[in-house]
């Protein structure tokens, strides 16, 4: 995958600044007990465990688009009564290192080597994106080792985490009522808004956190029926680049919702996760493709200017309905034209073949209407 998208990237104006990696994960349901290491994971949309795979993916968000980038599987240990035993692979053979990391490492684990793999490769960013899931220190410690890594912006989760602020130490939440009065409605973002520094765990370096008050993220898919969670009063960012201001953090975070954009268009539109095969193997095969070919119609979407992804996808699909339909109706003629050639022939008592007559009929049709199809 890294090759084709250097492929792409280098036919794309990337010297723009602001780049970013974006890290998210996404659940891939499965009905099938009899599908190879699949296990109960929590769907945190429906908010509930369900039979399938976690997919864990790292996103290239460019001034050109979204790209992803890297992917990785992951099983839990919660597994159907009547499921086969696991299926792990060797991890020195390519075809057995997914299974393999799947099922020795955490999500947070996975997370941290695409992005080792991706500076790796030569991929370069200015910040990485995440929600307050990934939000632990440790984590945000170990991304700041890797050589050529970028600073991390993040939103953060009330844990049992104590920060430092003043000389002491304090919850995300006591810090949250120690500066709540400070709070100052902000020009740019309409949110009210306090700024301040502090040092994480395990880090000497000092880091910013930013509260800010009436935020909300819009879901990617609303569920008729399902109760509607009560607004937080308040949430938290964190930002390990100390000279952006408040709002620019804030504004930086919300381009983490391109990867929610990602899971819904491949699963929507390009099958993401509908493979019917048994085969694990298999599963990762119909994943690569499906992010394949959203690299690809990014890319022709912003060399076509058609708007979003999803919008050129239905002018291919519309195209491609056009094409089937032409050659529907051209099936019907050319056999009613088959009989009136042979009942004529016959008719007249024509001794000479018809057929070559009908071959001329049948190209010149060909090649007037483009009968073809597209596979995207």
């Amino acid at each position: 995958m890294y090759k084709v998208l250097k492929e792409l990237f280098s036919q794309l104006d990337l010297k723009k600044p602001q780049r970013f990696f974006v890290i998210d994960d996404s659940v891939l349901p499965k009905r099938g007990k009899d599908i190879e290491n699949v296990s109960f994971v929590y769907d945190h949309c429906q908010r509930r465990t369900i039979l399938g795979y976690a997919l864990v993916k790292l996103g290239l968000l460019t001034e050109n688009g979204y790209y992803p980038v890297d992917f990785s599987y992951w099983f839990s240990a919660t597994r159907h009564a009547k499921s086969p035993a696991e299926v792990i692979g060797d991890p020195r053979s390519i075809s057995g290192q997914r299974s393999h990391e799947a099922k020795t490492y955490t999500k947070l684990e996975l997370a941290l080597q695409m992005l080792k793999r991706a500076i790796g490769h030569g991929l370069r960013a200015d910040y990485v994106l995440f929600d307050s899931w990934y939000a632990w220190p440790s984590f945000i410690n170990a991304i700041l080792k890797i050589k050529g890594a970028p600073h991390v912006i993040c939103r953060l989760k009330d844990s049992k985490t104590h920060y430092e602020y003043g000389g002491k130490k304090y919850r995300l939440s006591e810090l949250y009522q120690k500066v709540r009065k400070q709070l100052k409605k902000s020009k740019r973002t309409g949110l009210l808004l306090k700024r301040l520094r502090v040092k994480m765990p395990g880090s000497h370096k000092a880091v910013t956190i930013v509260f800010a008050k009436g935020y909300c993220e819009p879901e990617a898919e609303s569920i008729k029926g399902k109760k509607q969670s009560a607004q937080l009063q308040w949430v938290a960012f964190l930002c390990t680049d100390n000279r952006l201001q408040a709002a620019t953090i804030i504004k930086h975070y919300t381009k983490r919702w391109a990867a929610e954009v990602c899971f819904k268009e491949c699963k929507q539109l390009l099958d993401l996760g509908k493979d019917q095969s048994n085969n694990f193997q298999a599963q990762v095969f119909s994943t690569t493709v499906s992010f394949l070919r959203y690299a690809v119609l990014n890319y022709l979407n912003e060399t076509e200017r058609k708007g979003s992804p999803g919008s050129l996808f239905e002018h291919l699909v519309d195209e491609t309905a056009h094409i089937t339909y032409a050659q529907k109706l051209w099936k019907f003629f050319r056999g009613l034209f088959k009989t009136s050639f042979s009942k004529i022939f016959e008719l007249f008592k024509i001794e000479e073949e018809f057929q070559s007559y009908f071959s001329i009929l049948d190209q010149l049709i060909s090649e007037s209407v483009p009968f073809r199809r597209c596979e995207t």
